[in-house]
């Protein structure tokens, strides 16, 4: 999934990006896990790496990104896996980035075996919200 934002989508301390993303996961040949990269320009900002125990699973993902300073975010990332086993899984991460957002940047979630037939993301839908402060 990719957006690219506009110079200044971030413009005033407090401006906010959010994304809500359904992902499934499916398993592959390879007992493998699969891992999801959220990038804010070329900055890989976190990855989530989904194991075996998670295969087969609806992830719903809640992905906020606040303006501090033109070169500071606050990131907040809320992971539900909804499954029989578990029944249910909740993360949920808070991290800083460094990148800047008077430039044109792109919004990212990438998916990424860690081996020849691992696991295969399948991303149903995804919406980018902003809010001004």
């Amino acid at each position: 999934y990719t957006f690219t934002t506009t110079a200044n989508t971030l413009n005033a301390v407090g401006d906010e990006i959010e994304c809500y993303a359904r992902i499934n996961v499916a398993a592959g040949i390879a007992a493998s896990a699969v891992g999801f990269r959220f990038k804010l320009g070329g900055l890989s900002i976190y990855t989530d790496t989904i194991d075996s125990d998670l295969i087969d699973t609806t992830l719903l993902y809640k992905i906020k990104v606040s303006k501090i300073s033109n070169t500071s975010q606050l990131w907040t990332i809320e992971k539900i896996g909804i499954d029989t086993t578990p029944a249910t899984d909740i993360d949920i991460v808070t991290l800083s980035s460094a990148a800047d957002t008077t430039t044109t940047n792109v919004f990212q979630i990438t998916a990424q075996g860690s081996a020849v037939g691992a696991g295969v993301a399948t991303l149903f839908k995804a919406t980018l919200y902003k809010y001004s402060a």
